[in-house]
């Protein structure tokens, strides 16, 4: 019996291997559920009405780690960089903030600025239509379709949604908030000034956005745990706190003393003119650092023409006096003299010298050595050639330059725009556009971008002119018709070309005449259908016929 028992066990024992196998696939189909299970609870707390409920889901989110994992071996900042003592990373450069700050007042390079500004502020509305400048929240578009997809109600109003919400720079407009207008303003004058732009994003309890605005670019830098593969290694104390798998980005600074700290989707740092040197520290190079020679060129220039008229030392021009005169009365004259035309300041002081008779040298022909215009000219040239803008868009049309001039939204738009769009105007405009729908249009709903229109717009004119051409080539009047949102008319299907039309002219008139030649057809030629009695009257008007029979009608009565 015990014999038996034994046998039985052994026929039912499974290998140790597959029992272990089932074991780790329970776990994890186990941990899978209880994943499951957990997101479910989390996204019913995060949605619901209670705070505590709302403020416990947060603090478990915060633990969830959704940076993806890398093994990045190189180093992106340099790693033994002395401020990361202070806990941010700062500019190597040799012009702090503040000197960046005084060059950008330079007038000419203040003008460029402004410029720059006022132009890109065009595009900070709705468009109007399409012929106008501004931006459109639309859906994203499969890369490599130019067709636009037709929307729906609810789309339309979503669309709606999302314009109120950047015009208003967050979910509800505040008198404290900025609008976008404002917003653009100041991200644009600091990304000129020193390469630099950033914005906050402000979220709710539950994680939605609800303000974004503009902060002061000179006061954020890079935190030193910037780069989270470096950090994470070396920071065997884990000082700062980790979210999402993530560690804060960046800091606030105000007299070397870090004020507050944002994680990566908390605050957007912008760089025009990013480099891979270290050195860097992952910030960018500022185009009035390129220009440290050509504004300080500037700036002699200009403080050598203003003290030539302030303080003038070479004198104009020297008067002669005649040897006979004595000197107390040549004394009286010198003083005389100097009183009632020297200059500002002791400026043109003329010398007053013995002489035979009564002379004036004159020293100063021409005014065109103190003035160094082509000197001048040269310099101003190469500030916008370095900020990419034409001398005629800050009212400078230079020899040599573009022989327009006039503001940059007069006349068409091909007029308004061929000077800047590529060159310094369209980057610009890209720059912000990517940055906005990566921080708040795809944060808030990834199925919509921000795109500013207008640059390439045609003009009424320009549109109706195409349009003539085409339906004069190649398209239909129904097809323009349905470009312009109108409905088809009768006859509409044809090109207004004048060899095509007389094509299908004739073809209408080789079809009517073969209609007509059908209906002509002589009733001889279909017997069968006219019946015997057509027959016999069609051959009676036969002579052979009519012959033939006399002949044989006489031969039969001769028989």
């Amino acid at each position: 019996m015990a014999a038996k028992k034994i046998k039985k066990s052994k026929t039912v024992e499974q290998p140790a291997e597959q029992t272990l196998s089932q074991s780790i696939d329970q776990i994890l189909k186990a941990e899978q559920m209880v994943a499951i299970q957990k997101n479910i609870v989390l996204e019913k707390a995060i949605t619901s009405e209670d705070p505590n409920a709302i403020m416990k889901a947060n603090e478990v989110l915060k633990l969830i780690d959704d940076r993806d994992k890398s093994d990045r071996k190189s180093y992106i900042l340099d790693p033994f960089e002395f401020q990361n003592s202070f806990g941010f990373k700062d500019r190597t450069a040799s012009l702090s903030y503040n000197m960046l700050k005084s060059m950008a007042r330079t007038p000419i390079i203040n003008a460029i600025i402004r410029t720059r500004i006022n132009q890109i502020a065009a595009f900070a509305e709705p468009q109007r239509d399409k012929y106008s400048i501004g931006y459109v929240i639309r859906k994203k578009r499969i890369f490599g379709s130019n067709s636009q997809e037709k929307v729906s109600k609810q789309e339309e109003k979503r669309i709606e949604e999302l314009t109120m919400i950047v015009e208003n720079c967050g979910i509800n407009g505040s008198w404290e908030a900025d609008d976008f207008d404002g917003f653009v303003r100041k991200l644009v004058r600091d990304s000129l000034t020193y390469d630099q732009c950033a914005f906050e994003v402000i979220r709710d309890r539950k994680g939605d956005i609800h303000e974004f605005l503009a902060v002061d670019a000179s006061t954020i830098r890079l935190s030193e745990s910037y780069d989270d593969d470096q950090f994470k290694n070396n920071d065997p104390e884990r000082k700062q706190t980790k979210i999402k798998g993530y560690y804060p980005s960046y800091v606030q600074v105000h007299q070397n003393n870090v004020t507050a700290d944002f994680y990566p989707w908390e605050m957007c740092f912008g760089v025009r003119n990013p480099v891979t040197d270290v050195n860097y520290n992952g910030y960018g190079t500022s185009e009035l650092e390129e220009m440290v020679n050509t504004i300080t060129a500037l700036l002699w220039a200009e403080d050598y023409n203003r003290r030539f008229f302030k303080q003038g030392s070479a004198p104009k021009g020297i008067l002669k006096v005649s040897g006979g005169m004595s000197d107390t009365k040549l004394q009286e004259f010198r003083q005389q003299w100097n009183s009632t035309m020297r200059g500002v300041q002791n400026a043109w002081k003329t010398p007053i010298l013995e002489a035979d008779k009564v002379d004036w040298v004159d020293l100063q022909q021409s005014n065109r050595d103190m003035e160094f215009t082509q000197w001048v000219e040269f310099l101003i040239k190469v500030g916008c050639a370095i900020f990419a803008i034409d001398p005629a868009e800050v009212n400078f049309p230079l020899q040599g330059g573009a022989g327009e001039s006039g503001g940059l939204f007069q006349g068409s738009n091909e007029a308004r725009l061929k000077q800047s769009k590529d060159k310094g105007l369209y980057p610009i405009l890209k720059f912000l556009q990517k940055r906005l729908n990566k921080y708040v249009i795809s944060q808030i709903d990834p199925a919509y971008e921000l795109v500013f229109c207008g640059m390439d717009a045609l003009s009424v004119e320009q549109e109706h002119k195409i349009d003539y051409e085409a339906i004069r080539s190649y398209s239909t009047v129904n097809e323009i018709r349905r470009k312009r949102g109108m409905k088809d008319i009768e006859g509409g299907d044809i090109i207004l070309d004048g060899i095509f039309a007389q094509q299908i002219a004739q073809k209408q008139m080789m079809d009517g005449m073969g209609q007509e030649g059908q209906q002509n057809v002589p009733d001889f030629l279909s017997p069968a259908e006219e019946g015997e009695e057509q027959v016999e009257q069609g051959m009676e008007f036969n002579p052979i016929v009519d012959a033939f029979t006399k002949y044989f009608e006489m031969e039969l009565l001769k028989n």
